[in-house]
């Protein structure tokens, strides 16, 4: 085609550079060697942006999934600890896992921004998520060379004031989160260094308690539903310790206590000293800790199921379906 004698406006330039072609174009969408400026059923890319609820389902629906719910306070470090896993893949593998894709690049890219140096920041940051935010899932999907398994991994970016909002009021829990029924993984995140301090450290678990015991009393688990506890921010608690070793002690004995709370739901609680990103890296290098992470979710045994022991009811085996019943709760090991 003769490009001069078929150019003479500006409007013909514009159709002609115009790279919105459709794959499956039909002859009649084509007038004259160009494409009708009218198109329907575009092919419409995935923006990058975090995922809402109804968007996952698309990756829930076909392929294998683990949905990670990260809960705490403000600013305990939840947020910091799904990008720093985002970024570490960018230098290398992560154990025996490789990036294998995103739908929420730009997601990740705009919660990254502050922890890098051409932010010119001194220290490096996560901006806070904001309340309410309809767009509250990052996606990663990885690729585990030794088992040639692909698993993706959606993580909810949560606002820690909407967390404190709904401790003690189970209705709203229930009604505002009830997504989290869902999770593969509840992750209750500790903020290190809240709990180097005396004064506040009572407070940080207290809270917590009150959180999850809420979260459960509202019946937002099932018994694939497991619990962890992370400690964030774990460089501060190890410079501290020389000063103030019983913070390890309170550590320790705030796991048993929160088993003690949470007995009627759950069986065992593996915690994990993670380290996103340490100011001080000579000792800590960036991202301590997430390897264990990614690993325990990938294993059965890492933390063990929640149970329905305030519900169960006492049921004679008699049938093929009452054995069916008590292995839906739990009970058998067919």
């Amino acid at each position: 085609m003769d490009i001069k004698s078929t150019v003479k406006n500006a409007e013909d330039v514009d159709i002609l550079i115009n790279d919105d072609i459709e794959p499956n174009m039909m002859n009649s969408d084509i007038i004259d060697g160009f494409v009708s400026v009218e198109k329907k059923e575009m092919l419409s890319l995935a923006s990058g942006r975090a995922l809402s609820l109804s968007e996952t389902y698309e990756i829930t629906a076909a392929e294998k999934t683990k949905v990670i719910i990260l809960i705490g306070p403000s600013a305990c470090g939840k947020t910091t600890i799904e990008t720093t896993l985002y970024q570490l893949f960018q230098n290398s593998i992560v154990g025996d896992y490789y990036f294998a894709g995103s739908k929420t690049l730009q997601g990740y890219e705009q919660r990254s921004y502050y922890t890098r140096t051409k932010s010119k920041q001194s220290t490096s940051t996560t901006p806070r998520t904001s309340r309410g935010a309809q767009e509250t899932f990052l996606h990663l999907k990885l690729w585990n060379c030794k088992t040639n398994e692909y698993l993706n991994y959606l993580f909810a970016d949560l606002s820690g004031e909407d967390f404190e909002n709904h401790i003690a009021d189970v209705e709203s829990m229930q009604s505002d989160f009830n997504f989290i029924k869902s999770a593969d993984y509840i992750i209750a995140v500790f903020d290190g260094k809240l709990l180097s301090d005396k004064r506040r450290r009572n407070g940080t678990f207290e809270e917590m308690a009150q959180l999850l015991r809420t979260i459960f009393d509202a019946g937002l688990f099932t018994i694939h539903t497991n619990l962890q506890v992370v400690i964030s921010k774990y460089d501060i608690i190890n410079e501290c310790l020389p000063q103030d070793p019983t913070i390890e002690s309170f550590i320790t004995r705030s796991k048993v206590e929160l088993e003690k709370r949470l007995k009627t739901y759950v069986t065992n609680i593996n915690v994990y000293n993670v380290a996103a990103m340490p100011d001080n890296n000579t000792e800590f290098k960036v991202g301590f800790g997430i390897k264990e992470l990614i690993e325990s979710w990938s294993t059965t045994q890492s933390s063990r199921p929640l149970a329905f022991k305030n519900t169960k009811e006492i049921r004679e085996v008699k049938s093929e379906f009452d054995k069916l019943y008590m292995k839906i709760l739990g009970d058998s090991n067919e």
